[in-house]
């Protein structure tokens, strides 16, 4: 095993948390895959995709908005593959922009 590495946002379908679990697979990593409910349709289809071509891979879920449910990914996902030598964060909302405040690039 390379390493392993947990990505955020893996529940959510085609996005570059997918891309990045497909490529650390392909280089050995372990993979453990954040998705925000058990019942993920994308993470699962993503978890059998990397296990189909003899790759290490688990689900844990997590809603990246709870300190909780965050700790306890963290440590099913070293359980399993031990500690993490990767992150990638790639959990994001959608807000609507006319909602969000504009602020100058000086303002920010």
């Amino acid at each position: 095993m390379a390493g392993h590495i947990l990505i955020t946002g893996a529940g959510a379908g085609g996005g570059n948390g997918s891309a990045t679990a497909r490529m650390a697979a392909a280089r050995g990593y372990a993979v453990s895959l954040m998705a925000r409910s058990s019942g993920s349709k994308e993470a699962s289809a993503l978890l059998g995709e990397i296990a189909a071509k003899g790759g290490a891979a688990q689900v844990v879920t997590a809603d990246v908005t709870s300190e909780g449910d965050i700790v306890d990914a963290f440590k099913k996902a070293a359980d399993r593959f031990g500690p993490l030598t990767a992150l990638m964060n790639s959990a994001g909302i959608a807000y609507d922009a006319h909602k969000c405040p504009a602020i100058s690039q000086m303002g920010y």
